[in-house]
């Protein structure tokens, strides 16, 4: 049976050779150790530095780092999509209605305006729900392949481009300019993807914190 020291200096080289997450290095550290005390057992006057040299020589860093590569891209958006049922799909839709039909019918000052209040008011929504998804599932103090926070900002993109297109027409509107009515309806639509997408993806972070806490209490 290896001891602390021993067991750290396997997690120490693997972490120096690329593998970054905490638990990716236990599951690596478990098949190493268990090598080398087959090892060793067999042959008592073996070293441990030499049981050691000889097993993690089969590792080179190359392949280490394509395996910590391929355990941080394990990402699968089926997973997200299971989030959204028939009840979560219409109410997503009939929230869109409400917050659409205002810009598609309203005068396009008016429209443009309620459109700039949308997104104010989503910037907020969606600010608040990321920080209290943080403050009630704290990081793990060593970085985890099976946990880490959501990042929203791709989801944001859409929304800032078409928040970019409105305000270039709130900046040269005039009596006799008009905004297509599509143009605006886009906006809500963008904001409750993206909405939507974080809500998903905090679903399923939700199970992976806890699936982690369990795996891993010592380091929440």
């Amino acid at each position: 049976m290896l001891n602390k020291e021993q067991i750290q200096k396997i997690d120490a080289f693997f972490n120096e050779n690329g593998v970054q997450y905490y638990d990716v290095r236990q599951e690596l550290i478990d098949h190493v150790s268990e090598i080398m005390e087959q090892k060793m057992n067999s042959n008592p006057s073996l070293p441990f530095e030499v049981a050691f040299d000889e097993t993690v020589a089969r590792f080179s860093k190359k392949e280490l780092v394509l395996l910590n590569e391929a355990a941080g891209s394990n990402y699968d958006p089926r997973k997200e999509w299971q989030y959204f049922t028939k009840q979560r799909i219409l109410k997503f839709l009939l929230i869109y209605l409400a917050m659409a039909l205002p810009l598609y019918y309203l005068p396009s000052r008016p429209a443009l305006l309620t459109g700039a209040l949308y997104f104010v008011l989503w910037m907020v929504f969606n600010g608040r729900m990321l920080l209290a998804f943080r403050k009630r599932h704290p990081a793990p103090c060593k970085k985890l392949n099976t946990f880490s926070h959501p990042s929203w900002f791709i989801t944001l993109l859409p929304v800032l481009y078409q928040t970019y297109i409105i305000g270039k027409y709130m900046l040269k509107i005039n009596t006799e300019t008009q905004v297509h009515p599509v143009t605006l309806a886009l906006l809500p639509f963008f904001m409750l993807f993206a909405t939507s997408a974080q809500m998903a993806q905090q679903h399923l972070k939700e199970q992976d914190y806890l699936a982690a806490k369990n795996n891993y209490p010592f380091l929440f």
